[in-house]
């Protein structure tokens, strides 16, 4: 593996940070000082991901049933880590805080997660299982935040349409600041997602500042989309036939240096190894009809009989003049 490969070590500074607050915690706060104890843990032994900026891995901008039955690891916890700078230069919003830098930790739902994470017990009748998303974020304060709740996504989660006047309450609540911001496209597809509680005194601490549990969960669940996007593009990615994904191993002197001075470790990486093809032009072939958008046609999954291969990314209609693509997808809560 090549050294060229830069090197994030989010999840080394996280753990710094949450093992230095952890003795800070109030006594009266012991929900939010396990929480901090479990996400702590379950970061340390997770295995490391680096991907690219915004998890940008593939095209999700339609996004179809084959993306959400490839959304699974192949471990029982992952860190994912992203740099998450959008075009104008900025970090995407968390809230009202920038979040230029980004961890979702992915950890398989089991009962000794559900021991860790009490908030999350309920959902161990999922019959199929699923992923506890963590949302974890470098905020414009120059710290690692942990949220105070988490997304669970259930491995048996179908895709259909978006459609605000037939969507219930939790779900419009969910979905409809994303629409009225111009975030999201007109045209949208949901799935399946569950809110559950990480730190619980904030999250009561939250729910009277917002005046409901349900404007709590729904502001949860839209904290972790961009965690959510990072589990579907590596689950998708991961699992193709033709994708390797080589450890870039830690330094070993320095990490020794850290170890005599109590510092935590840097951990091994994995890497994708996606190997991107040359840009196509990709112009139309005549016919009467409007030239589409100029859009990158990133990699994509294809199903084969025997096995599923990866299809390198590709710029479409270069040089149209009619802009750019911009499409997105929706989640929507589990039933109570």
């Amino acid at each position: 593996m090549s050294e060229d490969v830069q090197r994030l070590n989010y999840s080394t500074h996280a753990l710094e940070q949450f093992e230095r607050l952890i003795p800070t915690i109030r006594r009266d706060m012991p929900g939010m000082r396990a929480g901090y104890e479990a996400v702590a843990h379950l970061l340390r032994i997770g295995v490391k991901y680096l991907l690219p900026n915004c998890a940008d891995l593939i095209d999700v901008s339609e996004l179809r049933q084959v993306h959400i039955d490839s959304m699974r690891l192949p471990h029982p916890v992952a860190a994912l880590e992203a740099p998450w700078v959008l075009p104008d230069g900025e970090g995407g919003d968390k809230g009202i805080l920038r979040c230029p830098k980004r961890i979702a930790l992915c950890v398989e739902l089991d009962e000794d997660v559900a021991a860790l994470l009490p908030g999350t017990e309920h959902l161990l009748s999922e019959p199929d299982g699923g992923v506890c998303v963590i949302p974890i974020y470098w905020t414009d304060a120059d710290q690692w935040q942990l949220a105070p709740g988490g997304a669970f996504v259930p491995h048996s989660n179908e895709l259909s349409a978006y459609v605000p006047e037939q969507a219930d309450e939790r779900t419009r609540l969910l979905n409809e600041p994303l629409r009225e911001a111009g975030l999201s496209a007109r045209k949208m597809r949901q799935f399946q997602v569950s809110p559950f509680v990480i730190l619980p005194e904030r999250y009561e601490f939250d729910v009277q500042q917002l005046g409901s549990l349900r404007a709590v969960h729904s502001e949860t669940l839209a904290n972790a989309r961009d965690e959510i996007q990072a589990l579907i593009q590596t689950g998708c990615v991961v699992n193709c036939a033709n994708i390797e994904a080589p450890t870039l191993e830690a330094p070993a002197k320095l990490n020794k240096k850290r170890e005599q001075n109590g510092k935590v470790p840097f951990f091994d990486y994995r890497v994708l190894a996606v190997r991107p093809s040359n840009a196509a032009d990709g112009r139309g072939k005549g016919g009467q009809h409007a030239s589409p958008k100029a859009h990158i046609r990133r990699g994509h999954i294809r199903r084969l009989e025997h096995k599923t291969v990866w299809v390198s990314d590709t710029l479409v209609n270069a040089g149209s003049a009619r802009g750019v693509v911009v499409k997105d997808y929706a989640v929507r809560p589990l039933k109570p």
